[in-house]
């Protein structure tokens, strides 16, 4: 399992997770468990949708991020995921402005790729560890207001069962872990900050009062300059904070 298309499933668990309309539209964590899988969705509309969700592999994650550009009222602003190919052979800064397009009706997904881009220091992670506090970030993100509960745990390891025994055993230990966004930028490379930070408000709302002070902290122990900050926030579409 690639580094990046693991980050793309956790960004697409976490934000249902938040209950976003257009994952209602796709039949809910149900539906997307099973467009990530690549298997139709049960309901009583299986039979309209088994063309749309029988993609092949290396589209299935582009599918579901087309859709909710489109769920989302995007498709008419950004180039589609098929279009573009496979969101998971594009940069990072690339697939965060999609998934940020998706989420959050950022823009075009190919500005906010190029304005991530232009601020990211590497282009895709080339070892788990240094792409480890990527998805530590992601995860204690999801965290920060203690919403996740173990049978939730469960769910995301399902999808995520295509991961390796190393992937999988970070992960565990990303679930068990204190929420402590100082650890994270501890163990974070001094030339991938930005994706780290980026990466953790992919998922988190600074609206929120305890993702607010997560990512606060984060930015902090991160050294990241106030500019920056809102360089990022700007980019992801995000509401700016103080840091």
């Amino acid at each position: 399992m690639s580094l990046k298309n693991m980050i793309t499933k956790l960004a697409l668990a976490f934000a249902a997770k938040k209950g976003l309309d257009a994952f209602t539209a796709m039949g809910g964590m149900p539906g997307l468990a099973a467009r990530l899988q690549n298997a139709t969705p049960a309901g009583p509309d299986t039979e309209s949708r088994t063309d749309e969700v029988q993609t092949a592999d290396t589209e299935g994650l582009g599918s579901i991020i087309e859709a909710l550009g489109q769920t989302r009222g995007n498709a008419g602003r950004s180039i589609s995921a098929r279009q573009q190919g496979n969101p998971l052979n594009a940069s990072l800064g690339s697939l965060f402005g999609t998934l940020a397009n998706a989420f959050n009706q950022s823009g075009s997904s190919e500005k906010s790729g190029q304005d991530l881009q232009h601020h990211f220091t590497i282009e895709d992670f080339q070892s788990e560890d240094e792409a480890r506090p990527v998805l530590r970030a992601m995860v204690q993100m999801a965290r920060a207001d203690g919403s996740i509960d173990n049978d939730e745990q469960s769910f995301l390891f399902g999808l995520l069962e295509d991961a390796s025994d190393s992937e999988q055993a970070a992960l565990r230990r990303a679930f068990r872990e204190p929420v402590d966004a100082a650890s994270v930028a501890r163990d974070t490379p001094d030339y991938a900050r930005k994706e780290v930070y980026s990466a953790a408000l992919l998922v988190g709302e600074p609206d929120h009062p305890h993702e607010k002070s997560f990512l606060t902290h984060l930015a902090q122990a991160l050294r990241l300059r106030q500019g920056e900050v809102d360089d990022l926030h700007r980019a992801i579409g995000k509401a700016p904070i103080a840091v």
